[in-house]
């Protein structure tokens, strides 16, 4: 159902292009990505909530005169895991039915569950982090003073793309990885980095 989706995703794209919009770059979460990283989500808290069962078993056999606070302390933890866990999902679900393209004018990421589209046009990055995971990487792309931001995750062309992405970024702004901390990049005189890119 999520390749249909995705289909129907880029379907949206081609109908949504303006005259004399054309399309630089298209693409979707990599699979592979997405399914490592659901198999990873769902062993880290199935692990977790096996401990959890274990430690309360352990603490009523060895300690019963403690086992009430401890098993309730327990539950709480356990509870605030998968309140975590309920809060991430619909997030890593999402990314199955999106599709992403850059044309010469924006930048669109449709989700194909319900057509919604995002447009950043002529975009001015002046936030952008940047992390590879073996052959894909992730861009987390941002305007500050429109309060935008736009998630390209998981992408296989991520050099192609950086390159593309090179008109639309602020003249001081160099990708961060996770790692490190954002500089706030500002022009030196206060006008709009933003530049347009040629058809």
């Amino acid at each position: 159902m999520s390749m249909k989706n995705v289909r129907s995703a880029k379907d949206r794209i081609r109908r949504e292009l303006l005259e004399n919009e054309t399309v630089l770059w298209d693409g979707a979460p990599d699979r592979q990505a997405l399914y490592r990283r659901l198999k990873l989500f769902c062993l880290r808290n199935l692990l977790f909530f096996l401990t959890l069962s274990m430690a309360a078993v352990a603490i009523v056999w060895l300690r019963p005169e403690f086992s009430k606070s401890l098993i309730i302390i327990l539950g709480g933890m356990g509870l605030l895991r998968a309140l975590g866990c309920l809060m991430v999902w619909p997030g890593m679900t999402r990314r199955w039915h999106q599709s992403y393209a850059l044309t010469n004018r924006r930048l669109m990421v449709v989700d194909g569950r319900n057509q919604d589209l995002s447009s950043w046009f002529s975009p001015c990055i002046d936030r952008m982090r940047f992390r590879k995971s073996g052959s894909v990487a992730t861009f987390k792309l941002g305007d500050s003073e429109l309060g935008f931001n736009i998630e390209l995750y998981a992408v296989r062309e991520y050099e192609r793309l950086s390159q593309l992405l090179a008109p639309y970024k602020m003249s001081n702004l160099t990708p961060l990885a996770d790692s490190q901390k954002p500089d706030v990049a500002t022009p030196e005189d206060g006008t709009s980095a933003q530049q347009p890119i040629a058809a």
